[in-house]
């Protein structure tokens, strides 16, 4: 069985070290809000596990956002 290495675009679009810094905007402690989190780390788990840091912000908190 052959792996497939990591194509050029996948290698610069991923340089060593680079840390994804997200934001992540809702409305409340809602199960909607809950299930966006969720997915967005689940996402990033996937694609740049480790890689990565999701800062939650919640608009009924700081509306001036």
């Amino acid at each position: 069985m052959k792996t497939n290495p990591k194509s050029k675009r996948q290698e610069k679009a991923d340089p060593p070290g680079e840390v994804w810094e997200l934001r992540l905007y809702v409305a409340g402690h809602t199960p909607k809000s809950i299930k966006a989190f969720d997915n967005l780390k689940r996402i990033c788990e996937e694609k740049i596990k480790g890689k990565y840091h999701i800062e939650v912000i919640d608009l009924l908190k700081n509306p001036q956002l």
